[in-house]
């Protein structure tokens, strides 16, 4: 969930609801490979109850990356504490003069669902090297790389440079029809 409280903005996650997301994923894809093998492949590849200290040990680590990469690009972002149920991290809003965002909604969705998805496939990622099941491991490990680019894509957008704005400026109305333009002014950077 995105929230914003002043100029900072919140993003939280329930560990319980990023559990059971995991291990909803890695019982969908244990099933797949007893759909291709015809083997039983519930007990080795999926994530279960009893995995949840893997987990939470996991998520602290995911969480650490997930802020890592946000400070690439925001560097006065910080964690929530981890301890509870709740995990997460916060950053600035990036206002301009006129209190006016730089963002639009869904551009915000689109960091919380990139967020959450690097969240899950390092977790994923994690869960499939210590069960050694590679080619699992490899294609969370693509995934996650995906969907780090495109939380660094919302990112710069957000903290881009700040635009130059043009402004125009008529001539008087004599001027005006004289040379049929109108003149354009670099007024900087706003």
């Amino acid at each position: 969930m995105i929230t914003r409280e002043n100029k900072l903005f919140r993003l939280s996650w329930l560990k319980s609801n990023l559990f059971r997301a995991t291990s909803t994923e890695t019982a969908y894809n244990a099933r797949m490979l007893e759909n291709e093998t015809g083997q039983d492949m519930f007990d080795r590849y999926a994530m279960t109850i009893d995995e949840r200290p893997f987990f939470d040990e996991h998520i602290a680590q995911a969480l650490l990356a997930l802020l890592h990469h946000f400070r690439r690009i925001v560097p006065d972002c910080q964690p929530i504490t981890t301890e509870g149920d709740a995990c997460g991290l916060t950053f600035a809003a990036r206002v301009s003069r006129d209190e006016d965002e730089f963002y639009s909604h869904a551009e915000l969705q689109g960091v919380e669902r990139s967020a959450t998805e690097i969240l899950r496939y390092y977790i994923l990622a994690e869960w499939y090297l210590s069960i050694r099941a590679n080619d699992l491991w490899t294609a969370y490990t693509q995934k996650l790389t995906a969907a780090v680019a495109t939380l660094s894509s919302y990112l710069f957008r957000f903290y881009r440079p700040v635009l130059r704005r043009a402004h125009r400026v008529s001539p008087c109305p004599e001027e005006y029809s004289q040379h049929g333009e109108i003149q354009i002014i670099d007024a900087g950077l706003v």
